[in-house]
């Protein structure tokens, strides 16, 4: 199995070397079924099989059970490891077939770490507390590279949800530092060659720490994400700069991505440095690269919830909102990628709930006549997903309803917490905005669960540790009314 995606520049390369090498050709298919897994198109498969990034070459057992695992693989580095475990295969199945059942159990075992033992309706105590959320921003600040600004090394990625944390607590403390180092990187990052100064959009990293080698795909979510923080920042901080980013990239958003007759956005635009390096003439006289040919439910609600929260400082007059919208609640049940004329058949996916719910939302908080009124929408999917996908046991949301179909590590019900975290962002603001407390309680319990895991999950630790604090600031909204 390969689990590829479309923007990964050495998939394609893979697929156009590795996998056309004759003898690589022969040997699969005188000896293996091959499979190919698109990770936008089923991140429940790519969540649990991917052994450390894109591309992903794994061989199972006709169970589902991964044997041997690797990533990026020349013809002869591929050639050779097909031919090791086709041998290991011949010669000891058994023991083959044992060693990928203890590696399932691992998994389970692993799966079953997210969750609280015991839950209640009215927990009498919380170690959900802003000395946690303080505890959280000084693990990623500890990261911080003062010099270019960003945090890590060698590849560096913008991390918008650290810098999110970063800049929710400077709002709160006015604490100087939250701002240089929100400041210092968005500006590093907005004049480096990371930020797409001709037509708009963030590429996905950078390969050197001062951001001058970008990898060159522009991806939906990275960019919707990288547009909220600096339209965000520009506004409070009160720097235009950051705030033309922002709307610049909504712009590349909306012109290469929006697709009018799916109304939906494109996931992602390829990767081609001989075209991204060029200057603005040179441009005009080449064919830039392909945009992927689906769109995704999970990442267009993002996007629709963005360009809706800011429409006051756009002019975007080619999307229908409450068409696309609409279009996305019809999706939910049975789809999560989509063109004009076709719809995958995948089962509900939390990340889908999470991001539609949540443009819904924005869309209440707007007070416009632009806009329907989606309030039983938004009741309805919330209890829809709760129904469907909450761990009432333990706490926590499972990212996909198992199907009877479902085999090997697909059998296992998983919490990713990026997912949880969009559906509890979700309610978090669908409570804030109504008044309505109700779900106070599945709250904390959903981020008690990730209690212990929450740190194995990068950057996105620090959304975590955000939305613990807005967790706590509903809590006392709710305290005040009561």
């Amino acid at each position: 199995m390969m689990i590829t995606a479309v923007w990964c520049y050495w998939c394609q390369i893979m697929k156009d070397d590795s996998y056309i090498d004759a003898d690589v050709v022969k040997f699969i298919q005188e000896n293996y079924i091959p499979m190919l897994v698109d990770n936008d198109h089923r991140p429940d498969i790519n969540f649990r099989y991917n052994v450390g990034g894109w591309p992903t070459t794994a061989v199972l057992t006709p169970h589902g059970g991964i044997i041997a695992g690797a990533t990026y693989l020349t013809p002869d580095q591929l050639l050779s490891m097909l031919m090791e475990v086709h041998a290991a295969y011949v010669e000891d199945k058994p023991g083959l077939y044992d060693r990928a059942r203890e590696l399932f159990l691992a998994r389970q075992t692993r799966s079953s770490r997210v969750g609280i033992k015991v839950v209640s309706q009215n927990p009498e105590s919380s170690t959900l507390t802003m000395l946690l959320v303080d505890s959280i921003a000084r693990m990623s600040m500890g990261t911080y590279d003062p010099i270019n600004g960003g945090f890590g090394f060698e590849p560096k990625f913008p991390n918008p949800a650290v810098l999110n944390l970063m800049l929710h607590l400077y709002k709160v403390t006015q604490e100087p530092f939250y701002r240089l180092i929100v400041e210092k990187t968005l500006s590093s990052i907005e004049n480096s060659r990371m930020f797409d100064e001709l037509e708009g959009g963030f590429f996905r990293y950078s390969k050197s720490a001062d951001w001058d080698s970008p990898q060159y795909e522009k991806i939906l979510e990275d960019n919707v994400n990288l547009a909220k923080v600096f339209l965000d920042a520009g506004q409070y901080l009160k720097l235009q700069k950051l705030t033309d980013a922002g709307v610049k990239t909504l712009d590349f958003i909306s012109r290469d991505l929006f697709d009018p007759e799916s109304l939906g956005f494109k996931g992602s635009k390829g990767a081609d440095s001989s075209y991204f390096e060029l200057g603005s003439q040179e441009r005009t006289h080449q064919d830039p690269p392909d945009t992927d040919l689906w769109c995704y439910v999970s990442s267009s609600a993002r996007a629709l919830g963005l360009f809706v929260e800011y429409s006051g400082a756009l002019s975007v007059t080619h999307i229908d909102f409450n068409a696309s919208l609409d279009n996305l609640v019809t999706k939910l049940s049975a789809s999560h990628s989509f063109t004009a004329t076709a719809s995958d058949n995948t089962p509900s996916m939390l990340i889908d709930f999470g991001e539609v719910i949540n443009a819904l939302v924005v869309t209440q908080q707007k007070h416009t006549s632009l806009y329907k009124d989606y309030s039983l929408s938004i009741r309805s999917l919330i209890t829809t997903a709760i129904d469907a996908l909450y761990d009432h046991n333990s706490g926590g949301f499972h990212d996909t309803s198992k199907t009877e179909d479902s085999i090997g590590y697909l059998t296992i019900k998983e919490k990713p917490l990026p997912d949880n975290l969009s559906m509890i962002r979700a309610i978090i603001r669908y409570s804030d905005c109504y008044q309505d407390f109700q779900y106070l309680p599945l709250i904390e319990q959903t981020l008690l669960a990730f209690l212990d895991v929450y740190q194995e999950y990068g950057e996105h630790s620090a959304e975590y540790g955000y939305l613990i604090a807005l967790y706590l600031e509903l809590n006392t909204s709710s305290n005040t009314a009561n």
